[in-house]
């Protein structure tokens, strides 16, 4: 009992310190804000929660911005029609419309075309892949932003690889190298915020042109009147119109890019060497390319 009686006044004693030695200040009380004053604060703070988050200078989620998309890119090529070697050598060695996935930006084969003929393309082909695009954002019922596309790019097809599954001897597979330049503008709508972080589906709707050279002709000494013989045809074909649609995985610079594009039928090689060649007896004199473009990229945001 003695012992907690002393605890009680020790306890009494140091609250009676606090009382009588705390400083005015914490016990003051506040002063009553003017009606004018406290309307200015609560527009300011409510300012102040609006620009939360928006570091002076920086782009907002609704001013229009420019986007890049760089290397770092994968494209597989499927054609509705006969894949353009079959359709030009009508050989069994190119049944089959898909090539395999290739990396793109590759300049390790290139084609001396013979003759400039007449595009733009000729001062684009030392370029990697790219493209520049403008994104605008909006609110406008399912739409949340426009952009405008410009992509360029390349990819080469190489007998053997178009003809990977085929089976036999290699030199009875017709010597075809390829080098496809790609220029597409398109217009497009974004149905989440594309200034967003986060996740971004797109649709869009363009015109390009295809342009580029291949060289043909066999391989080995098939026949006395038959050796290694190649050569350098360029074809072009514009417009050709295409519809895309694809999905960004936006950082705040950096983000992710997949792409469908969906060409039409269109007509790029008319001079064909395969023809009239008792080799290849049922080669078209028509090349068509159409199908499908898959592609992925990294996008930097400016």
């Amino acid at each position: 009992m003695g012992k907690f009686i002393c605890l009680y006044t020790i306890l009494l004693l140091f609250i009676n310190g606090l009382l009588l030695y705390a400083p005015a200040s914490l016990f003051a009380q506040q002063e009553a804000i003017p009606a004018d004053e406290a309307e200015q604060l609560a527009e300011f703070e409510e300012g102040a929660e609006g620009t939360e988050g928006v570091a002076e200078g920086s782009v907002g989620p609704s001013d229009s911005f420019f986007r890049f998309s760089v290397l770092l890119e994968m494209m597989a090529l499927r054609f509705n029609d006969p894949h353009p070697y079959k359709q030009m050598t009508d050989s069994s060695k190119f049944d089959d419309p898909a090539a395999p996935p290739q990396f793109l930006g590759d300049s390790s084969f290139r084609i001396n075309n013979q003759e400039d003929n007449g595009s733009l393309q000729p001062l684009l082909r030392p370029l990697p892949a790219f493209s520049v695009e403008y994104v605008i954002p909006m609110d406008f019922f399912l739409i949340n932003g426009t952009s405008f596309t410009y992509y360029h790019t390349s990819t080469a097809l190489f007998d053997a690889v178009v003809a990977f599954n085929a089976s036999g001897a290699k030199s009875t597979i017709p010597l075809i190298k390829m080098r496809i330049y790609y220029d597409l503008l398109s217009a497009n709508v974004h149905f989440f915020n594309p200034a967003e972080e986060g996740i971004d589906i797109f649709a869009g709707l363009g015109i390009g042109s295809i342009d580029g050279a291949y060289e043909g002709g066999f391989r080995g000494r098939l026949e006395n009147n038959f050796v290694r013989t190649v050569e350098t045809v360029n074809f072009d074909a514009i417009p050709i119109p295409f519809r895309k649609v694809g999905l960004d995985v936006n950082g705040e610079t950096f983000g992710l890019r997949f792409v469908v594009y969906v060409f039409s039928r269109a007509e790029v090689i008319t001079d064909n060497v395969f023809v009239g060649n008792p080799l290849t007896p049922n080669a078209n004199e028509k090349i068509y390319f159409d199908g499908l473009i898959l592609r992925a990229a990294l996008t930097w945001r400016l």
